[in-house]
């Protein structure tokens, strides 16, 4: 007897229980991050798309945070900070943008919208949001992440 030819006698149901994804995967916590690196680490809340990769990058990995505070606190300190460039960041970009949170100005800057500012402190001052990220963001002024700091970052000379 195979049980393949032989129907089940009370049918067959099929029950989906959704599957949870780490937070990092959905789109709107990364929504949310970058939002909160634009408002916190970037003048005049926007900053180039290597930019926001590179804080992404940075900001999001628990990590990466202390290897890039071991560096900066620490003399002769040989922390490694692997910088990875997320195509998914560039999609959550795109999701903001139609979501009216960036906008991409004539120089494809990402800068925050009215709705975007707006929506960064609605997170930042939420205490049970982002609690290590906001920390990590709140030890730099908007100056200290210049080009010349990210193009090190990138390279991964943090001397």
């Amino acid at each position: 007897m195979d049980i393949f030819d032989t129907p089940p006698k009370n049918g067959m149901t099929f029950n989906h229980r959704g599957t949870p994804i780490d937070p990092e995967l959905r789109p709107l916590w990364r929504i949310s991050l970058i939002a909160l690196i634009l408002m916190k680490l970037c003048s005049g809340n926007k900053a180039n798309s290597k930019k926001v990769q590179a804080l992404y990058s940075l900001v999001a990995s628990e990590k990466k945070r202390h290897a890039y505070n071991s560096s900066i606190t620490e003399s002769g300190s040989t922390s490694i900070v692997n910088i990875r460039f997320d195509p998914l960041v560039d999609r959550a970009v795109d999701m903001g943008v139609g979501e009216k949170i960036f906008l991409l100005d004539e120089t494809k800057n990402i800068k925050l919208t009215e709705k975007g500012l707006a929506f960064a402190k609605r997170i930042d001052r939420d205490s049970n949001t982002f609690i290590l990220e906001k920390d990590f963001v709140s030890q730099f002024k908007k100056s200290h992440f210049n080009d010349q700091k990210i193009n090190m970052l990138i390279a991964g000379d943090l001397s």
